[in-house]
């Protein structure tokens, strides 16, 4: 019989006396059978080999005794090392469990390497047998039981054991049924007491080819074990010590910072104190988010999944959103995307699972406390795009008419820009209206209701802490990223505007323009001021941007150099009023009136040599390699959609560069839209930071006010969108939870990415199940491998190659180390004079290192002096922060930095490295880096570049030709990387070629 893909040849003793006939007409000794009949016929002849063998030496043994004159034999020792195999089976294990969940390795792939294995260790261990038989050493005959398939691998290792709840559901309305309870055949869900049940068929037929048709349930809701995940979590040592150091923060002595820098450091936060009495009193942030489990690139399949997240907000910043410290609570069925009501009916579960750790709650065993302890837990922030916002919390859509659930402002009115006068919602009132809402008997009273508050009920209102007002975030992403920017460029500026939305807005605007000529005499008598800017709308209270300075010296260079201040919020001047802030006149005669603002017809948009030159800019600009350079061809209809991050690069690092040049020499109107421009940049910048201050929170809302007042006037013909006013609440929610870009969608969205990419069977039956499943494996797994690395473990190795190590910290080296470090001929350099010269009087200006001298003087050096060698390696670039920084030769985009002075940590330069520099220093790698600071402008032409006026923008000019300057510094001063673009000479009038550089990279 030939071979067929699940039969095999088998030569062992016994199938090898078989004799078979190929398909070449070859006579073959053996027989064919199954893989796992071969390996079994394989592993008897080993074992009857051994036997045999062991019979032989004893039978010799008995017929040669020795002879006693001469030398004895070696000695003959039983040993049984069959647990020494342990440590080997255990990291097969990690291997083959990593393939599947984190190489994307199939079923069957797997299977074939288990086989491999399989071979090759019984392979290893005959032949280390035999050995040791030959030289009188006798092992116990051994047997390792290697998996045959990777779903045993999974069963027989308990940490990838994920405890999963399965509860059948509607899948029209999501209504569960618990397994224990009689399912009926029809959903009996009802929207109100006097409504019509759902209906919806729960069963659906399923042929079975063993035992034939059978019922199964047409919809599943997935949903993981929050204690079983508890206790997990809770056992790990790392876990205990984070949230120790967090209870250890939060009973700390009341303080009010002036800069936030995570959630723990705002109001938000310390208004929990009381609550937090230890570190098992945890707080969750839940996030919830839809997808496309076939992704965006199968014609054919929309359908949506959402992942219900928990983040552990007692982590720091570092680990919080790992995703082996995230909880998936569970997975919303597929096909659908519920609705509010729908969605309640899932959160009702999770709600349930978290407030059963409340003060009467079980003990959860912990790391500490293995017989267990008390453990609490609370939801407190709600964030996610905005549409699951409004879901989860129970707010209507942005069409409602009260849109907004921070204030009372209704759509018609989403244009207002007096805050101070809105009406606000109030958590009480927020909670009796969903109550209110659920109590009410018909559906249509429910309707009536919601409309005439903008409020619903969902679970979260039950949990007696939560604040439905108060606690809900703000998304930064889609309202700022993908709302507020992303308006800017197609809606405001046309970019992207496809030939339907221009012949649309061309039509508004004709009919616009009729409906004025029809009311000219009635509008002339009505004129109003919303058309003029006075220069008392300008704020008079701002945080301070980094601006150009040409006063003062330091000694980190050796001649007088010019400053870029750093960003004190006490030093640098308030910027200047807009070039267009016109006064109110009594006169109407607007062609006499010199601040008059004539707008050019029709919608705003640019023009093809505005483009080119964007585009240009795109192309021909420095980035470092960590930020991803956005399309050449952008604004083509070709380049495809922009993703939220590439709009904040686009807004912040981009534009800073090109848009100026387009519009700081035009006339009034060009001007007014730089303006318009510099502040809706100074927005971005404050709220895309990593930090952030009360001051910084009314900069944000006094320059976001000026950017839509400004708008309003210049792109007249495009509405504002709910986006621009959910916007204006960005003040106070950065005062009350701290930077909003940690409380962000973007992890969320990666733990989408990271669902999306799960292999499954692609049946939508059990996909969410999969893919819930699969990730949580993966982070129990990452788990268990890096708790082997020590230096103890027999598998530390393993666990680096699996999971690399990221450097951090200094190099230490032994003596004998340090002697060699600077023995390599092709990367160690002789420093010249000079640059010794400057690298000894850096170290000597270091507190405490006074004690260096120069190898010149090693002769008279004693105990207490060091003695600075003269050679150094020279390396091509470095790693800081997971950032390559690099020297101009090298790579000119990671070698342009802003940095500051290492004696006074608020004087910023710009410039570039110009050589890295490593020497053993106290047997410790210390790295330098020479760097040359950019040449500035002369004081006339400082006046004549747009941005000297605009520090906002983040953003100087500086001579492209190299400065005779130069520093020592290490990389612990360097700030951020710069972007640059170099501009021809008589740009902005200036006679020198220039380049600007932008150092908008720097978050905080």
């Amino acid at each position: 019989m030939p071979a067929t893909p699940s039969r095999y040849l088998c030569t062992c003793s016994t199938c090898r006396t078989h004799v078979r006939t190929d398909l070449h007409g070859n006579h073959v000794h053996g027989c064919y059978v199954s893989s796992s009949t071969r390996s079994e016929h394989r592993r008897r002849d080993i074992e009857e080999a051994m036997k045999a063998q062991q019979s032989e030496s004893e039978a010799e043994a008995e017929e040669d005794p020795p002879d006693p004159s001469s030398s004895p034999p070696p000695p003959t020792t039983n040993f049984d090392l069959s647990y020494t195999f342990d440590p080997i089976l255990k990291a097969l294990h990690m291997i083959m469990a990593w393939l599947s969940l984190c190489a994307g390795a199939s079923r069957a792939t797997c299977n074939i390497i288990l086989r491999a294995f399989d071979f090759i260790i019984n392979l290893v261990l005959v032949i280390l047998l035999d050995s040791l038989r030959l030289h009188g050493v006798h092992i116990t005959p051994i047997t390792i039981h290697i998996p045959r398939d990777i779903r045993t691998v999974f069963k027989n290792s308990e940490y990838l054991d994920i405890e999963i709840i399965r509860t059948i559901c509607c899948p029209t309305c999501f209504t569960p049924y618990e397994i224990p309870q009689v399912v009926p055949d029809r959903c009996t869900w009802k929207a109100s007491p006097r409504s019509k049940p759902c209906n919806e068929p729960l069963w659906k037929d399923r042929q079975s080819p063993a035992k034939g048709p059978k019922k199964v349930p047409r919809s599943w809701f997935n949903m993981q074990s929050f204690k079983a995940w508890l206790k997990w979590f809770l056992s790990r040592p790392e876990i205990e010590e984070y949230l120790r150091k967090s209870f250890q923060k939060s009973q700390a002595a009341p303080t009010s910072p002036n800069i936030m820098r995570d959630f723990d450091d705002s109001p938000i936060w310390k208004s929990f104190r009381d609550y937090f009495q230890t570190p098992y009193h945890l707080m969750f942030g839940v996030y919830i988010d839809w997808f496309n489990p076939y992704t965006n690139k199968i014609a054919g399949k929309v359908v949506s999944c959402g992942a219900i997240v928990l983040y552990c907000m007692n982590l720091p910043l570092e680990v919080r959103f790992a995703p082996e410290n995230v909880f998936i609570a569970g997975m919303t069925p597929i096909p659908k995307v519920p609705n509010a009501v729908t969605l309640s009916h899932i959160m009702h579960f999770i709600v349930k699972m978290i407030a059963m750790f409340g003060p009467d709650g079980p003990d959860i065993p912990t790391y500490s406390y293995p017989n267990g302890t008390h453990v609490e837990t609370r939801i407190v922030p709600t964030f996610g795009d905005l549409p699951a916002i409004r879901k989860l919390t129970g707010f209507l859509e942005h069409s409602a008419n009260y849109f907004c659930w921070f204030c009372l402002c209704t759509l018609a009115e989403k244009d207002r820009l007096d805050f101070g006068e809105w009406l606000y919602r109030d958590d009480d009132t927020v909670r009796e209206q969903a109550q209110a809402w659920k109590a009410e008997p018909t559906v249509t009273k429910k309707a009536a209701m919601a409309t005439a508050t903008g409020v619903r009920w969902t679970p979260l209102h039950d949990l007696p802490y939560w604040k439905p007002v108060q606690h809900v975030v703000l998304g930064f992403m889609h309202n700022w990223l993908e709302g507020v920017l992303k308006n800017q460029l197609r809606g405001y500026w046309g970019f992207d505007r496809t030939t339907q939305e221009q012949r649309a807005l061309e039509k508004k605007i004709q009919t616009k323009e009729e409906d004025e000529d029809v009311d000219m005499d009635q509008e002339e008598e009505d004129d109003d001021d919303d058309g003029n800017l006075t220069e008392s709308s300008v704020a008079p209270t701002e945080v301070e941007f980094e601006s150009q300075s040409s006063t003062g010296l330091t000694e980190i260079f050796d001649q007088q150099t010019t400053l870029v201040e750093g960003s004190d919020d006490e030093d640098t001047p308030t910027p200047r009023n807009m070039t267009f802030a016109m006064m109110p006149d009594d006169d109407d005669d607007d062609d006499d009136d010199d601040d008059y603002l004539d707008l050019p017809p029709g919608a705003f948009s640019f023009s093809e040599d505005q483009k080119t030159l964007v585009r240009q800019c795109i192309a021909e600009m420095t980035l470092p390699t960590w930020v991803d350079r956005l399309p050449v061809n952008f604004g083509e209809k070709t380049h495809g959609k922009l993703k939220a991050h590439e709009y904040l690069t686009l807004f912040t690092v981009v534009l800073p560069l090109v848009i100026p040049e387009l519009w700081s020499e035009g006339d009034q109107y060009e001007v007014a839209l730089l303006d318009n421009f510099t502040h809706l940049i100074a927005s971005t910048n404050i709220v895309a930071s990593f930090s952030t201050s009360n001051l910084a929170a009314d900069t944000f809302t006094n320059r976001y006010v000026q950017y839509r007042k400004t708008s309003k006037i210049l792109f007249p013909y495009i509405p504002s969108k709910p986006n621009h006013h959910y916007a204006m609440h960005t003040g106070p929610l950065l005062k009350n939870w701290g930077p909003l870009t940690l409380l962000s969608e973007f992890p969320g969205e990666r733990l989408n990415g990271t669902l999306q990419k799960v292999k499954t069977s692609q049946r939508e039956a059990d996909m969410d199940l999969t893919m819930l499943r699969h990730v949580c494996q993966q982070g129990r797994l990452k788990v268990q491998v890096l708790s082997q690395k020590s230096p103890e473990n027999s598998l530390s190795a393993l666990a680096d190659t699996l999971y690399p190590s990221k450097s951090s910290g200094p190099i230490e080296l032994s003596d004998h180390e340090a002697s060699k470090f600077l023995q390599d001929k092709n990367a160690v350099i002789l420093l010249i004079d000079v640059y010794y010269s400057k690298l000894l009087t850096y170290l000597q200006s270091l507190p405490g290192q006074d004690q260096w001298c120069s190898y010149r003087l090693a002769a008279q050096a004693t105990d207490y002096t060091w003695v600075l060698p003269k050679y150094v390696k020279q390396v091509h670039h470095i790693e800081v922060d997971e950032k390559n920084f690099s020297h101009s030769h090298s790579h000119i985009g990671n070698s342009a930095i802003q940095f500051c002075d290492p004696q006074n940590d608020q004087l910023r330069y710009c410039g570039f490295i110009n050589k890295i520099w490593q020497l053993p220093l106290h047997n410790v790698v210390k790295t330098f880096l020479l760097v040359h600071p950019y040449q500035q402008l002369s004081p006339a032409d400082t006046q004549r570049s747009p941005y000297t006026s605009r520090p906002e923008l983040c953003t100087e000019l500086v001579y492209t030709a190299p400065s005779e300057l130069f520093a020592i510094i290490e990389p612990s001063h360097v700030i951020t990387h710069l972007t640059t673009w170099v501009r021809p000479p008589g740009t902005y009038g200036i006679q020198q070629e220039v380049q600007a550089v932008c150092w908008a990279l720097n978050r905080g």
